[in-house]
C-alpha cells in the first residue's frame, strides 16, 4: 500500500507498507507489488497536472464547451499522450 505524505511544490512525499513474510518468492512479489503502487500513485498525481477544470478551453481562437460535436482532449495536447500511451511508453515501444 502507498500513501501521499506530502505535497510541496512539483514534488511529492509517498509512503509504502511492505509485508515481508513467507517464502522469498512471496516477499519478491509484495516488494513488486509495493513498488508498482508507489508508481500509480506517483503518476496519477502527474496526470492530475493536466487535467481541467470544468470550464470552457481555448485552443488558439476556438472556444471549445462540454456541448456535442469533437472531441478534444488536453491531456493527449499537453502530456503527450499517443495513442493511450504515455511518453515514456511509447518511446520504449519505438525501439521494438
Amino acid at each position: 500500500m502507498s500513501t501521499v505524505v506530502k505535497r510541496s511544490g512539483e514534488e511529492m512525499t509517498v509512503e509504502v507498507t511492505v509485508r515481508l513474510s513467507g517464502s522469498l518468492l512471496e516477499m519478491e512479489g509484495a516488494i513488486q507489488e509495493a513498488a508498482n503502487a508507489v508508481g500509480r500513485c506517483a503518476t496519477e498525481e502527474a496526470l492530475q497536472r493536466f487535467d481541467t477544470d470544468g470550464r470552457a478551453m481555448r485552443v488558439g481562437e476556438i472556444k471549445l464547451t462540454a456541448r456535442g460535436g469533437r472531441i478534444y482532449c488536453p491531456l493527449e495536447q499537453g502530456a503527450r499522450i499517443v495513442r493511450g500511451a504515455t511518453s515514456r511508453f511509447a518511446s520504449q515501444l519505438s525501439h521494438k
